[in-house]
């Protein structure tokens, strides 16, 4: 089955990372082949950047499984998206993997309307994103 692709004609935030990768894994055996996957993506697509890996979940987070993050890079990237999209529906082996742009349409629609997801989708915690945006309207 052919991969899911990215719109590349969003509106994304200018000068900042297009898009994330987040590789969501339960238990031992998972998170050891995560590791593994990880060390392979970052190889293969050498011009990603590292995010965080979290062996746990936070109340806090939007993300509610152990999971690892990788961020596309420069703005230009963006027309590598659906390369990287294709090599991770190959290599997953199972896992659940969200691609989300970074747009001037917010977290919201990125995370959802806008979102690719590999696999299982995750239920991602969409509320901490109107909490977000809630406290930063209330701030100004």
């Amino acid at each position: 089955m052919p991969a899911p692709k990215m719109d590349t004609n969003l509106p994304f935030l200018l000068g900042q990372n297009p898009f994330d990768v987040h590789v969501y894994f339960k238990g031992d055996a998972e998170a050891a082949f995560a590791a593994t996957f990880k060390t392979r993506l970052l190889a293969r697509f050498v011009w990603l950047k590292a995010g965080r890996w979290n062996d746990s979940t936070s109340r806090i987070s939007p993300h509610p499984l152990p999971m690892f993050e990788v961020f596309g890079g420069e703005t230009k990237n963006i027309e590598k998206v659906n390369e990287v999209i294709e090599w991770l529906n190959a290599n997953r082996g199972g896992l659940s993997v969200l691609i989300h742009p970074n747009t001037t349409n917010g977290n919201v629609q990125d995370h959802c309307v806008h979102a690719v997801w590999l696999g299982q989708p995750v239920a991602v915690r969409m509320w901490i994103f109107h909490a977000q945006t809630s406290i930063k309207a209330a701030l100004v």
